[in-house]
């Protein structure tokens, strides 16, 4: 990613934003261990188009009372009997105003195509062991959810010597 550098250690990622009556939200990520404070003296450089395409790979024709709607009924999956009145309002609150982020079979899994990893390695060789066995029952799930994320794109297939 590139990043516009305040100083050593405060930087703000390139960001594609939306403005607001002339205003535009941003992060600006501080990875020291002391508060900073900055003062801005000049505007930021502003694109009118991205520099990359940015492609979609899925389509969902739901529309937004659909969405919530099933966002909702996901939410009903959760286990809060074991919590007294106070605690299971305040996990319901939270998990409600986040309820778009958790996991919801009926909605595709989404993802970005911006961001490449990487794991880089020295000159090591590889260290070869055998997979973990897994239980029978659990295999034929575990290749269920794999296809499903391949069929999603979400991943891909690997042939790296590192079992990655």
């Amino acid at each position: 990613l590139n990043y516009t550098q305040f100083c050593k250690g405060v930087r703000m990622p390139s960001a594609l934003v939306t403005c607001n009556n002339g205003y535009a939200t941003t992060m600006i990520q501080n990875t020291l261990d002391q508060e900073m404070t900055l003062t801005i003296t000049k505007p930021f450089k502003v694109a009118e188009k991205p520099e990359t395409d940015c492609q979609i790979n899925t389509i969902t024709n739901l529309n937004e009372i659909e969405v919530d709607k099933l966002l909702t009924e996901n939410l009903s999956k959760l286990r809060l009997d074991h919590m007294n009145v106070e605690e299971r309002q305040c996990i319901s609150k939270l998990c409600e105003e986040y309820k778009d982020i958790f996991y919801c079979d009926k909605l595709p899994l989404t993802f970005t195509n911006q961001v490449k990893h990487f794991i880089r390695t020295k000159n090591e060789d590889p260290i070869y062991t055998k997979p973990y066995r897994q239980p029978p029952a659990q295999t034929e799930e575990i290749r269920r959810q794999v296809e499903k994320l391949l069929n999603d794109n979400v991943i891909q297939e690997s042939f790296s010597p590192w079992s990655a």
